[in-house]
């Protein structure tokens, strides 16, 4: 995948705080130890130093140029097997996607 657009940097407070908590969010979830670290409970002091050190990033894609593949190299019987999974797993689009081939 290629992807075309403008990107800026941002060192704006606000942005870069809401960017690490959605990230922190994101990775961070699947971790309920009592010791992960959690955005919460960092002192603000602690928190406004490591913000110092982030350069966000803002990328506005304008373009994406993307080829599906969809095992096309592959045998007439491999196919076959990958179309009926998929069918079965409820994925219609890409069975039919697949089944063009």
């Amino acid at each position: 995948m290629h992807l075309h657009g403008n990107i800026t940097f941002s060192k704006e407070k606000k942005f870069l705080l809401k960017t690490v908590e959605q990230l922190t969010k994101v990775y961070e979830q699947k971790n309920h130890k009592e010791y992960d670290w959690n955005i919460n409970s960092v002192a603000s002091k602690f928190m406004s130093s490591m913000l110092n050190e982030i350069i966000g990033i803002k990328i506005v894609v304008s373009k994406q140029i993307a080829k599906s593949k969809l095992s096309q190299n592959r045998e007439k019987e491999d196919i076959n097997n990958v179309y009926k999974e998929l069918k079965n797993k409820g994925f219609e689009f890409l069975a039919n996607s697949m089944k063009k081939l």
